[in-house]
């Protein structure tokens, strides 16, 4: 992949002399060599480049500023006179003007309060990720609902970061998710859920990780149990921990997986363990001027308590910003499908299936 992209940046941007007679390489090849390889096989379109003598500055955002050993790897093959210095872009600035130069790379600091931006990215499928988002769904072969509207409200925040060899942090994950019936004469509030966890979240280089305690509690809503309609539900609650490990891949992808267990739980007699994966998808390159980026995700989840089936959610779209820039905030608009066990918490042991059209925000 990099003798191809060498190949293709020296014949479409610089011509064939990319190298100068002498044999030294140019600056601009430099230049289009590394946009193309950070480009293409890390995803990495935020990274600031800039070629200068022969010394090749590379500068990171915050969220990226791990991945220098990656990005070595993928440069080995510059020759051994180019000199290559990684960090944040604030090196690259500094170095552009003249000013505080630097032989060395700049680690972020070591410690940090209230960061932007959590190491453990969100999952873009996951029906229970806290962000904000409205999506209307329609259940297929269903006798009570049809046409539903599904609401949620929530974020992560990060209070302590450590950014030793491998960065570690520690912070808060608060949601709420509402589903109303559309079909209603007030769209009925059918069901909501409120779920807080306290996440301690690692990442080193590509992999990430997250473990976490969480509460859910889960509530029928006034105007549905007034309809008569809400026989033998089940008042479910329960606490839980959970862990799940992500690895960055190639080409804007990532794979994640992990499982929990129930510590606490109404009713008493759920079956406590489940599991969890996933793969997701980022287009590396954008159009209308690196605004939009194609995405796709998928989760699925199974607990032991439905006797391991699996709970499949799925999600295609356009998504309006990148993660990595220095503005994070991210909306999706996305078509949706989902077939399994409801995520609904009253509704937990109903099969259903939907598809659906969704606008999801993540900062």
């Amino acid at each position: 992949m990099k003798q191809l992209c060498l190949l293709l940046v020296t014949l479409a941007c610089f011509g064939l002399p990319g190298l100068a007679a002498s044999g030294e390489v140019s600056d601009a090849y430099l230049t289009g060599y590394a946009r193309a390889v950070l480009d293409r096989e890390l995803g990495l379109q935020e990274a600031t480049i800039q070629a200068d003598s022969g010394t090749l500055l590379i500068g990171l955002s915050e969220a990226n500023v791990d991945k220098r050993t990656a990005i070595r790897s993928a440069l080995s093959d510059l020759p051994d006179a180019v000199q290559l210095r990684i960090g944040p872009k604030a090196m690259l600035t500094a170095a552009a003007s003249g000013t505080s130069p630097s032989p060395g790379e700049h680690p972020p600091p070591e410690t940090e309060i209230l960061p932007d931006q959590p190491l453990f990215e969100p999952l873009m499928a996951d029906p229970r990720w806290p962000h904000f988002s409205a999506s209307y769904q329609r259940y297929l072969d269903q006798d009570d609902l049809e046409n539903v509207g599904h609401t949620s409200f929530g974020e992560s925040f990060v209070f302590y970061r450590n950014n030793g060899g491998i960065r570690w942090e520690f912070g808060l994950q608060a949601g709420v998710f509402a589903l109303f019936d559309l079909d209603a004469d007030s769209y009925d509030l059918i069901n909501a859920d409120y779920r807080v966890s306290l996440p301690v979240s690692a990442r080193w280089q590509a992999l990430s990780g997250t473990f976490r305690i969480l509460h859910q509690s889960s509530h029928l809503g006034d105007e549905f149990l007034l309809r008569g309609r809400a026989e033998d539900r089940e008042n479910l609650s329960y606490e839980k921990v959970d862990g799940l490990l992500s690895l960055d891949l190639p080409f804007g992808s990532r794979l994640y997986g992990g499982g929990g267990y129930l510590v606490h739980k109404n009713p008493s007699d759920l079956e406590p363990w489940s599991a969890q994966g996933g793969l997701e998808w980022v287009c590396p390159t954008g159009f209308a001027d690196g605004l939009l980026f194609p995405v796709a995700a998928v989760d699925i989840q199974s607990e032991e308590e439905n006797d391991w089936d699996l709970d499949v959610s799925a999600k295609a779209g356009l998504q309006l910003g990148q993660r990595g820039r220095e503005n994070s905030s991210r909306l999706q608009l996305t078509l949706e499908y989902y077939q399994g066990h409801s995520p609904n918490g009253q509704f937990y042991n109903e099969l259903i299936e939907s598809i659906g059209l969704g606008l999801h925000y993540y900062r």
